[in-house]
């Protein structure tokens, strides 16, 4: 797994040029980086990117997103 390494706590002024958006597909690694790691989600959108809205990512800790409920049991082990 690599590990997200960044100190920004707000985004990077190219990510915030980019168009919002409310979901990305992430890849299975990426998923599990965001759910077993404290990382804010402005760090998050920075290395990945792309500018999301902050409920994405509110939803996705809490398996709130259908699209993620059979990896959210992988990386839980439930």
């Amino acid at each position: 797994m690599k590990k997200i390494r960044t100190n920004r706590k707000s985004l990077n002024k190219s990510v915030r040029k980019k168009e919002r958006v409310n979901f990305i597909n992430l890849t299975f690694d990426q998923y599990e980086n965001i759910l077993c790691s404290n990382i804010p989600f402005s760090r998050i959108c920075n290395v990945l990117k792309v500018n999301c809205n902050k409920k994405f990512f509110s939803k996705l800790k809490a398996n709130e997103l259908p699209e993620y409920e059979d990896w959210y049991k992988k990386v839980k082990g439930n």
